[in-house]
């Protein structure tokens, strides 16, 4: 006996701010999407503001991520969500060419920071 679930796929917005180090808005963006879970769409988002980072020639930055899974896994190098795992490998090797912190912000203001 074999059991196939789909989730439907909701339209959300896909958006998040870059600043500079003293805090000033570089860019801003709000890109439309479908997701089917809020860690692919946490990664979606990270995966765009990264590798906008990278293209502008911005190597030295922070990036605050909702999602302590999506931060995990690009921490430990592997995707364990078959359904991000393009996303997070792209993330991934983004974050090789730069010299960037993830941060996970939870709720009750607790962020967990890694490198």
């Amino acid at each position: 006996m074999s059991l196939r679930m789909t989730f439907p796929s909701f339209e959300i917005g896909l958006g998040g701010i870059v600043r500079d180090h003293t805090g000033r808005m570089i860019m801003a963006f709000s890109i439309p999407s479908s997701c089917s879970s809020n860690n692919l769409a946490e990664a979606l988002t990270a995966r765009f503001e990264i590798l906008w980072c990278l293209q502008q020639g911005f190597h030295n930055c922070y990036f605050e991520l909702d999602s302590k899974l999506v931060v995990d896994m690009v921490r430990n190098g592997q995707a364990t969500n078959l359904k991000i795992k393009g996303v997070v490998e792209d993330i991934i090797q983004a974050v090789a060419k730069m010299n960037c912190e993830l941060i996970c912000i939870t709720i009750g203001g607790i962020s967990l920071s890694y490198q």
